[in-house]
């Protein structure tokens, strides 16, 4: 699962706690997160992620990334789910949609 966030989005901040608690969830159910920050400030982002021990894989990618474009990411926190096959499964606006919509339906 590709997760877009920022550290000035209140909502991307939240979904972290939320997907915290979830995350032996994820791991069993063999979901990946990766999250792709459009973050300037490498030493805060760095310092968020380290301060809260958020343990899924984070990069940085700048807002002139052609990703965020060719997926047209508009709004924060978004998420895109691919299957091991990079085969495309859904878009989720929120963790909460996410575990609604697919991961509590996973055996």
């Amino acid at each position: 699962m590709l997760e877009f966030w920022y550290l000035g989005c209140a909502p991307c901040r939240e979904d972290h706690k939320k997907m915290k608690l979830i995350s032996k969830s994820l791991k069993d159910k063999k979901v990946e997160v990766i999250g792709l920050s459009t973050d300037e400030n490498i030493l805060e982002w760095q310092k968020y992620l380290r301060n809260n021990e958020y343990d899924w894989t984070n990069y940085v990618v700048p807002e002139t990334n052609t990703l965020l474009n060719d997926l047209k990411i508009s709004s924060y926190p978004s998420y895109f789910l691919i299957d091991s096959n990079y085969n495309f499964i859904g878009v989720f606006a929120n963790i909460n949609q996410f575990q609604y919509d697919f991961l509590d339906k996973l055996k």
